[in-house]
């Protein structure tokens, strides 16, 4: 592949990377006027019996923008296949192909999207019942609360696993230690916000990152 033709694909894959910037930033309760914040709702996520869905998809442009400022790469972000901000074509802004993953419009956001529904192993006919699904977890709990589920625990030779998640992946900065699963029962929080605590501590220590 030809330097002209990386740079913009590099640009896409970041965006694909980003699509789900969101749920983090959501979970983590960061800081966000409720004004833009409503804005962004109305702009990047489907709408069902009248009402948004999928909020994640507004905090990802909300996460994007408590960032940008930290990017290294901010001006080739900017750059092709991607609209700039004050251009004639801003709705084809790298932010927009990333936050418009379930409401796309343009073709640099349908492919986001396709990637997205790909990697999730959906059928193209699949994708609108994907959209109308409510967000929730194996586990019951809701998304504040859960932890991700450790594949390794629904691996055995047993047939019928009654405890395949008893364990799961710690909410933790990532280290030789939080590699390790840990049991489910007495380490998910019981509450929202332990829960968004949790995913805030771990957003700062992102935030240093950059």
């Amino acid at each position: 592949m030809t330097q002209s033709k990386l740079n913009p694909s590099c640009r896409v894959a970041l965006a694909a990377l980003l699509h789900d910037l969101g749920k983090f930033a959501e979970r983590a309760r960061i800081d966000v006027d409720r004004d833009r914040l409503e804005t962004w709702k109305q702009l990047d996520c489907p709408h069902w019996d009248g009402r948004p869905s999928h909020i994640h998809a507004a905090y990802t442009t909300a996460g994007y923008m408590a960032v940008e400022h930290l990017l290294p790469c901010r001006d080739a972000i900017l750059a092709a296949p991607f609209a700039g901000p004050d251009t004639p074509d801003a709705d084809d802004s790298l932010i927009n192909a990333a936050a418009r993953h379930h409401r796309p419009d343009t073709p640099l956001q349908w492919l986001i999207a396709t990637a997205d529904r790909l990697a999730s192993g959906f059928e193209r006919s699949e994708f609108e019942t994907y959209n109308k699904a409510a967000e929730g977890t194996r586990t019951g709990r809701n998304h504040y609360q859960a932890r991700l589920l450790t594949l390794f625990d629904a691996i055995g030779l047993e047939q019928d696993r009654h405890d395949a998640h008893a364990w799961c992946q710690p909410l933790a900065v990532l280290s030789p230690q939080s590699l390790f699963p840990v049991e489910r029962a007495g380490y998910e929080p019981g509450t929202d916000n332990a829960a968004q605590d949790e995913y805030k501590s771990l957003w700062q220590h992102w935030l240093k990152g950059l």
